[in-house]
């Protein structure tokens, strides 16, 4: 008679056929172990090509204001009729805080309001059309300031009516570039710190089409919201204001007791080398068009 292989778990070497089929059990596992990272890995999605120049230090000129939120206004070149053009670079403090604590002191200690022409150095952050300052140095980060010898830029502001828009409410340092990705669920908590201590708060609104657009987020008093959004970050909502187009800035002055968390639409944040301007209809309908460069 043919005996059985037996086991015998402290002998050096497995049976002869014992050996051979856990071979082909290790073999398949290390098989599927391959084929699930391979489908993990393809599921995810793109990160988002926005840049944090950790590190290095960039020094700038303009002028700064705080209002609506701390922002130095940049020269880009002129328009086709030689008017000159600014570029909005939001400015933010070191960490998780804002950069309005910094200019109200530079006001008292300068006995000058803002505006104000400034050299300014810090760490630049940028992604899709939009660019913000880290104040690295915090007190040292304002090199120069000048209240006099320059005409100061007049922000334009041009209403743009009543709309209504959905999208995720996300911090602006850590989704254009400190973090990536610095949206979604799983960023909520930094998210809650980082606009908590005062960074501006911004709007993403994607379209069918992957199209992004950008709004700062006001109350209807042209106020912070900061500490009253906190429950809505890291969720996909539909917000109801006033619309404001400030220089390179679009500006929702939303109310805040018509906030209305949705089921989140997307999921996947694509990266864009474009820049896109939304188009709004009489009706408060928004179309987002796409102008590539």
């Amino acid at each position: 008679m043919e005996q059985e292989e037996f086991y015998v778990g402290y002998l050096p070497k497995a049976p002869e056929e014992t050996g051979k089929f856990m071979h082909r059990i290790i073999a398949i596992l290390l098989i599927m172990v391959i084929l699930a990272g391979i489908f993990v890995a393809l599921k995810q999605g793109d990160f988002a090509n926005a840049r944090f120049e950790y590190g290095e230090l960039t020094t700038m000129e303009g002028f700064l204001y705080k209002s609506p939120v701390p922002m130095l206004l940049v020269q880009a070149g002129t328009n086709a009729t030689g008017k000159m053009k600014y570029q909005s670079i939001l400015l933010i403090n070191y960490l998780k805080f804002g950069a309005l604590p910094l200019l109200e002191s530079l006001e008292k200690s300068s006995g000058n309001n803002l505006p104000m022409y400034a050299k300014v150095r810090g760490t630049l952050i940028y992604y899709d059309g939009k660019a913000l300052l880290e104040l690295t140095e915090e007190e040292n980060a304002i090199l120069e300031y000048k209240k006099s010898g320059h005409d100061f830029p007049q922000i334009n502001v041009e209403q743009l009516g009543n709309v209504s828009l959905a999208g995720e409410i996300v911090d602006s340092k850590c989704y254009f570039g400190a973090m990536n990705p610095g949206f979604g669920k799983l960023h909520r908590s930094c998210a809650v710190r980082c606009i908590s201590g005062g960074i501006p708060p911004v709007l993403s609104v994607m379209n069918e089409q992957g199209l992004t657009q950008y709004f700062l987020l006001l109350d209807q008093n042209g106020a912070p919201v900061n500490q009253r959004i906190l429950p809505y970050l890291g969720q996909y909502a539909n917000l109801q204001g006033s619309l404001e187009k400030r220089n390179d800035w679009l500006v929702l002055k939303m109310d805040l007791n018509e906030v209305e968390l949705i089921a989140q639409k997307q999921t996947s944040f694509p990266a864009l080398s474009h820049h896109h301007e939304v188009n709004y209809c009489g009706n408060g309908r928004t179309d987002i068009k796409d102008f590539s460069e």
